[in-house]
C-alpha cells in the first residue's frame, strides 16, 4: 500500500494522517478506562504503526523537499512515542535520533525537530529509558 503513495503532496498528507492517528492513540492509552469500548493494548497499536514507521524511515528520509521533511518530523514525535512502548522497538527509534539532530543543520523550521525530541524525552522519562 505504501508504494502507492507517490508524490510529495501525497506523502505529506500521509504523514499528517500518521501523526494524527499516533497522537490519538497516545491520548487513548493512558485514558483507556474512560473509553466505553473494549481495551486495546500497546502491542496492538505498536504492531499497527510499525510497518508505516519502517517504510517512512527506510524510503522517505532521504528526500530533499523541506515540506516533506517537516511532515515526516511532525509525524515522528507521536509515532516514536507510541513505539517506545515496546522494548523491541527502542533501538530502532534511537537509531533515528542522529537523523533528527542533523536536521538542525538543514534549512528547515527547527521548531518541529525540537518538539519531536521533547516528546521522545518525555516518554523516555516516563518509561525510565
Amino acid at each position: 500500500m505504501m508504494r502507492l503513495v507517490e508524490g510529495s503532496r501525497m506523502r505529506q498528507a500521509f504523514c499528517g494522517v500518521l501523526e494524527k492517528w499516533s497522537r490519538a492513540v497516545n491520548v487513548y492509552l493512558p485514558n483507556w478506562e474512560k473509553c466505553p469500548f473494549s481495551r486495546m493494548d500497546e502491542s496492538y497499536f505498536c504492531n499497527t504503526i510499525l510497518p508505516f514507521y519502517s517504510y517512512v524511515t527506510n524510503n522517505w528520509l532521504t528526500c530533499e523537499e523541506a515540506e516533506l521533511k517537516e511532515a515526516i518530523i511532525k509525524a515522528f514525535g507521536p509515532m516514536m512515542s507510541l513505539l517506545l512502548h515496546k522494548e523491541e522497538q527502542k533501538n530502532q527509534i534511537f537509531d533515528q535520533l542522529s537523523w533528527l539532530l542533523e536536521q538542525y543543520k538543514e534549512d528547515i523550521d527547527v521548531f518541529h525537530v525540537t518538539k519531536t525530541l521533547c516528546q521522545l524525552l518525555e516518554v523516555s522519562g516516563e518509561y525510565k529509558i
